[in-house]
C-alpha cells in the first residue's frame, strides 16, 4: 500500500526521471509483489480520476482513508493525466502477468507515468 502510495505520489512531485527510474527500479523483487502494488496504485489512481470528475465530496474512495489527502494528491494532475497513468498501469500490470522482461518494463514505466503526470 505504501510503495503504491509513493509511486503516484512521484509522478505528481518534482521527482525527476532518474529518482522516479530509481524509485521503480527497487520497487518490488517479484512479479507477484509488482503485480500487487501496481494493481493497488490502479486503485489510487481510481480514487484521483473520481475526485476529479465530480463536484461532490461524499465519493466512495478504494485506496485512501483521508478525502482531503487524496484531493492534495488530485491537485498535483489534470484529468488526463490521471487517466493516462491509470492506464499505463493497466498496461504494464498485464505484461507483468504475461511474463515480459521487468528491468524494461519497470524503465518503460518510469518515463511513461512522469510523461503522463505533465499533461
Amino acid at each position: 500500500h505504501e510503495k503504491a502510495k509513493k509511486l503516484i505520489e512521484n509522478c505528481g512531485h518534482g521527482c525527476g526521471y532518474g529518482d522516479m527510474l530509481l524509485f521503480v527500479q527497487n520497487m518490488a523483487i517479484t512479479r507477484d509483489v509488482l503485480s500487487d502494488i501496481l494493481l493497488y496504485a490502479m486503485y489510487a489512481s481510481r480514487d484521483l480520476i473520481a475526485i476529479k470528475k465530480t463536484d461532490t465530496d461524499n465519493i466512495p474512495l478504494l485506496f485512501y482513508n483521508d478525502y482531503d489527502y487524496a484531493c492534495s494528491v488530485a491537485s498535483n494532475f489534470t484529468a488526463a493525466g490521471v487517466l493516462k497513468i491509470y492506464e499505463e498501469l493497466c498496461r504494464t500490470r498485464i505484461e507483468v502477468m504475461a511474463n515480459a522482461n521487468l528491468n524494461i518494463l519497470l524503465t518503460n514505466l518510469a518515463c511513461e507515468l512522469k510523461m503522463a503526470a505533465s499533461i
